[in-house]
């Protein structure tokens, strides 16, 4: 392939984010021979032979292809067909399993991207994003880059590069939906400029605390994560979430966040006020078949902006999942939802999907 297609394919500068994740490769293993060194009290030889004889127990490995072909075949805006692959791989590392440091774990994960043409909103017209691969152009990045630290027994902390929608926001029945309103509630990732969700992961912190059944998760995040910018510069996006149990098969979260960016950046074609907020709920339920192996799962989402300015001003949706499904794979499933989005100055938006 010619150089000016790999440029083409990755953005301007592919070999940056190649040399920015081999550096932090290289910094990685460098703090995990240290701190074995540092907690092992032995000398540097010694640790390092330690960490390589422990290494088949502590680092696990991931890799993954996603590939979703998209067809407009009736109304949208005309009819076609495109497509988006993905290929992510990476390993999380834990420190007890490494040296004597315990509570620890590092998750490294780097993510390419090919967007297909056209743009699957020119052919299908929707506002709430036909996929959660919605990124508008293809990219190589280092997509995941953090360390989570267990303080005392619930309480952890977690910074680096992370995607938001992996810790807050999330329905577990509705994982299974490809719809962009059954990931990041439309809400917000609509009405955010790139909200720090996958594959839009960028730097920030976050701290969790309190029993399963009433736990609480605290955010702090930069305000363009796709720049890598500072919150000084870039401004912040903020999220809480408070989640409870008010049975016990099911599960309540309420949250809370804010979008502030003293640029006031663009949003498509409308200017993107500089400070914005809102609520989100989720209540799902989770149940297991007995004697059977049949599982089945239930989840209602909301979402509220409290600006008079958003283009997503609320949002519903409903849905089910199926799994165990008789002389099937116990692990194959059968998903269906709603997606219900109002939209500033025109009718509501409703998607239907099953998976």
């Amino acid at each position: 392939m010619p150089h000016g297609a790999v440029r083409c394919l990755f953005g301007r500068k592919p070999w940056v984010w190649v040399r920015s994740a081999t550096r932090a490769l290289a910094a990685l293993v460098i703090v995990l021979v240290c701190a074995a060194t540092a907690r092992a009290h032995e000398t540097g030889g010694d640790a390092f032979l330690r960490a390589l004889r422990r290494s088949h127990r502590g680092l696990f490995g991931l890799a993954h292809i996603i590939l979703e072909p998209i067809a407009d075949l009736a109304g949208g805006r005309r009819r076609g067909l495109t497509g988006v692959a993905a290929v992510a791989a990476g390993f999380e590392a834990n420190t007890a399993d490494l040296g004597d440091w315990r509570g620890g774990r590092f998750d490294v994960e780097v993510m390419g991207l090919l967007r297909g043409l056209p743009h699957e909103s020119h052919l299908v017209g929707d506002a709430q994003g036909a996929s959660n691969l919605y990124n508008s152009f293809s990219f190589l990045r280092l997509l995941t880059l953090s360390y989570r630290q267990r303080i005392e027994g619930s309480l952890v902390a977690r910074g680096g590069i992370l995607d938001v929608n992996s810790y807050f926001d999330a329905s577990r029945p509705a994982s299974d939906l490809i719809n962009s309103s059954f990931g990041m509630t439309p809400t917000m990732s609509v009405d955010v400029p790139l909200t720090p969700t996958a594959p839009y992961t960028g730097w920030g912190a976050m701290m969790r605390g309190g029993p399963t059944s009433d736990r609480w998760r605290v955010g702090l995040f930069a305000g363009d994560p796709a720049a890598r910018g500072t919150i000084i510069h870039q401004g912040f996006f903020a999220i809480g979430e408070w989640q409870l149990r008010p049975a016990r098969h099911q599960r309540l979260k309420l949250g809370v966040w804010a979008y502030h960016n003293p640029e006031g950046p663009m949003l498509g074609s409308l200017a993107s006020p500089r400070s914005r907020n809102g609520l989100y709920g989720i209540w799902e339920s989770h149940h297991r078949g007995y004697p059977t192996r049949l599982r089945w799962g239930w989840f209602v989402e909301t979402g509220v902006n409290l600006n008079a300015g958003n283009v997503i001003p609320s949002y519903l949706g409903v849905g089910f999942r199926l799994r165990g499904l008789p002389d099937m794979d116990p692990r194959s499933a059968l998903t269906a939802g709603v997606a219900r989005a109002g939209i500033r100055d025109h009718t509501a938006e409703t998607a239907w999907e099953v998976a």
